[in-house]
């Protein structure tokens, strides 16, 4: 799978390490919300952290191999959760039909 380079405005950056510093909310669930690689969050609060400044963060990195897994791993949990919700009502049905029959 070949390699990609997703650029991020400098408003967008800057309003994701202000999530994480200033609104005191969790690297993973900023990521996961803006849909960007943890690593990558990572490297713009660090280098805000080492700079200072919020007009120099990086604005991308090549999106990879670790990236597609991390979004399939996300879909296959998706799919599990909605097949673990069809199975219990499967079985509360089953009892349901089954109490009738007796």
């Amino acid at each position: 799978m070949g390699r990609r380079y997703r650029n991020h405005s400098e408003e967008f950056r800057k309003q994701a390490v202000n999530m994480v510093l200033k609104d005191n909310v969790m690297k993973a669930e900023v990521a996961r919300s803006l849909d960007i690689p943890p690593s990558l969050l990572d490297d713009w609060v660090n280098s805000f952290k080492a700079t200072g400044n919020l007009s120099k963060l990086p604005k991308g990195r090549k999106v990879g191999a670790e990236d597609e897994k991390d979004r399939r791993i996300r879909q296959l949990e998706a799919e599990n959760k909605i097949l673990l919700q069809e199975r219990e009502i499967l079985k509360k049905a089953a009892a349901f039909f089954a109490k009738d029959s007796i």
